[in-house]
């Protein structure tokens, strides 16, 4: 088995993205010593990834297999596909990860399955395949409609393939409904468009900004892992936390189970900066900022300790530190100017 960290770079990367992008190599490399984690980009984000010292940390780099990705066919609503057309390349079995996710469990539980990720998601944030446009001339199969009305969306940020079958029908499936597509919603309600929900203290929409990907990879994997479990009698699949993501917190399929448990679950399984990046990327939080720093960076320090490695990663370390550090001051500075 190998494990995959797969990016191409587009917007600025922040100190604190690569904060815990080199605490998720540092941590895989721990808990999975004879596991290679391999990072996949293409060959402009390798030259940025170089100058942000983030290359030498991986067991190895692969800029090709971006060579012949369809750019010009694929919307930026589908701002994941490039993981997805990494993963109809590479050979099974392996898991690929995110980066912005620093995963803390080994990946050895998931070798009797022929799939396996993190956990479900509700669906209620989700549009349903009627509400997204499609490319032209594509039709859903009436028992892909029964699976995605029966199953729920698998989040994708850690995904382990051990099936060809599985994997070449999944990422077929995707980009047959993706090239070409603008990723448009279609026969849904305005108001479901609207921001006019407060979830975690963000306005945002009843159905999440991020729709049309996350119903392409997310829905679609949940689907498909449906009819895998319904007509393949021998077919494993697996998550690794018995809990569901309801667009606000995490619940056990149980809604009524305790909550605190929950989080002490997750907190022992991974750390995911997702929800984060939204403090980070937008300058009407910065209040956010000082608590996230304060976190990555003690928890950096934890790490490189345990981990008895500040010989070969704490330059780095510091490095982001101090750019952490720094931006907050510089946030500072700019709030101090505009009372």
């Amino acid at each position: 088995m190998k494990c995959y960290h797969s990016f191409i770079i587009s917007t600025k990367i922040s100190p604190y993205e690569c904060l815990v992008q080199l605490y998720a190599v540092i941590k895989h490399k721990m808990i999975n010593p004879k596991i290679p984690i391999i990072l996949l980009t293409d060959k402009k984000s390798f030259e940025i990834f170089k100058s942000l010292e983030l290359v030498d940390i991986y067991d190895d780099v692969i800029t090709d297999i971006f060579d012949d990705y369809p750019y010009d066919r694929i919307s930026d609503a589908f701002w994941s596909s490039p993981k997805i057309w990494a993963i109809s390349k590479l050979p099974t079995p392996f898991a690929i990860i995110d980066t912005d996710l620093i995963y803390s469990r080994p990946l050895k539980e998931f070798e009797h399955f022929d799939f396996g990720y993190l956990h479900r998601e509700t669906s209620n944030v989700y549009p349903r395949p009627y509400e997204i446009s499609t490319p032209n001339g594509f039709k859903w199969e009436s028992d892909m409609l029964y699976y995605f009305r029966i199953s729920t969306p698998i989040n994708a940020a850690v995904l382990y393939f051990n099936n060809e079958i599985f994997k070449k029908e999944f990422t077929q499936r995707y980009f047959n409904f993706v090239l070409d597509n603008k990723g448009e919603f279609i026969n849904i309600a305005e108001e479901l468009l609207k921001d006019n929900v407060i979830v975690n203290g963000i306005l945002t929409s009843y159905i999440a900004p991020s729709a049309a990907v996350i119903f392409a990879e997310q829905a679609m994997l949940g689907a498909l892992v449906e009819k895998y479990m319904s007509t393949d009698t021998i077919f494993r699949s697996g998550q690794v936390l018995p809990i569901i993501f309801n667009s606000a917190f995490f619940n056990r399929f149980s809604p009524e189970e305790n909550r605190k448990s929950i989080q002490e679950m997750i907190n022992e399984s991974y750390y995911h900066l997702w929800g984060a990046k939204y403090f980070i990327n937008n300058d009407e939080c910065n209040c956010k900022l000082p608590k996230i720093a304060e976190m990555l960076i003690k928890s950096g320090q934890e790490l490189l300790t345990n981990g008895n490695c500040w010989d070969k990663y704490g330059g780095i370390y510091e490095r982001y530190k101090e750019e952490i550090i720094q931006s907050l001051q510089t946030a500072n500075n700019l709030e101090d100017t505009t009372k």
